[in-house]
């Protein structure tokens, strides 16, 4: 059985919190923010504000249509790095972890470190995100949706 969980602004704002407190303590200090969008948007904009960081947004395809890609479509929004730039990468939940696991490869390649955050992980994902609030195998709804 599903169980599927709403959750408010406020609760989110308590949980952007906890990443914050997170990212500080183990020192990462990105020279900016990148925002998944859609749902990684909002955690990114406090993150960003939080952290007096630039905010950029990438958007990620799974899906041609209603047909799933074997790799997500990454539009970088026209965005470059440099070599050896850190980023903070922002989503709303890791389900799979397609999508970030996708984006860290390339930055991977373009010689860009980079720590992910989301508030939500599930446990059957195939990658951790380095930063999150908490694990969990619920349906989450969120504001936005």
């Amino acid at each position: 059985m599903v169980i599927k969980r709403r959750v408010s602004h406020v609760h989110l704002r308590k949980m952007a919190n906890n990443l914050l407190e997170q990212i500080k303590k183990e020192n990462f200090n990105p020279s900016r923010i990148i925002g998944i969008e859609r749902g990684g948007v909002p955690l990114a904009q406090l993150l960003a504000g939080a952290l007096e960081k630039p905010l950029n947004t990438i958007y990620i395809s799974a899906y041609d249509g209603e047909n799933k890609r074997p790799i997500p479509k990454i539009d970088l929004r026209g965005l470059t790095y440099s070599i050896g730039e850190s980023v903070l990468i922002v989503d709303d939940l890791v389900d799979t972890g397609g999508t970030i696991e996708t984006f860290k490869t390339y930055l991977d390649q373009q010689h860009v470190v980079s720590k992910s955050a989301v508030f939500y992980y599930k446990p059957n994902s195939v990658i951790k995100p380095d930063f999150f609030v908490e694990q969990t195998d619920d349906w989450i709804i969120f504001p936005w949706e």
